[in-house]
């Protein structure tokens, strides 16, 4: 357990990922809001898709997206079957982040076996959600630390 002034600050400035859009693969509204909220107090920019087959089609109309944050499972396409579509038919080499329940080790082999670049299990917090868009974006920003 953390007390309030225990637990990991988030650096006030964060204009050098404002520039920066993330997509969010997620069939489930709630989870998809806190990543949204998570992103907007980070001050990066968002798209959305419900499904997997709902992403390619929002990556064909927006293939400047410098992120994907992938749900695994979820209807039509699964999160496996989408990242493998981005990398063949796509051609597209964005950073992956599987997004994901699964926090298994095979799991996260499961994801990078898809072609996913990263894995973070849900729920996870606002720190572990930047230390990873910086990992795969860049930034001056102090590192995280947990």
């Amino acid at each position: 357990f953390f007390s309030v002034s225990a637990a990991p600050k988030i650096a006030s400035s964060s204009a050098d990922l404002s520039g920066h859009t993330i997509l969010i693969v997620e069939d489930n509204p709630l989870n998809l809001k806190i990543t949204q909220k998570m992103l907007e107090k980070l001050g990066i920019g968002h798209l959305s898709a419900e499904d997997g087959e709902k992403s390619l089609l929002k990556l064909q109309e927006n293939p400047d997206v410098d992120l994907i944050l992938m749900d695994c499972q979820m209807p039509i396409m699964d999160g496996y079957e989408a990242t493998e579509r981005i990398r063949r038919d796509l051609s597209l080499d964005i950073p992956i982040v599987a997004l994901t329940a699964h926090a298994l080790e095979s799991d996260k082999q499961k994801c990078l076996t898809a072609g996913m670049n990263d894995h973070l299990t849900k729920p996870a917090s606002i720190d572990e959600l930047k230390a990873k868009i910086q990992k795969y974006l860049g930034s001056d920003l102090k590192k995280v630390t947990n």
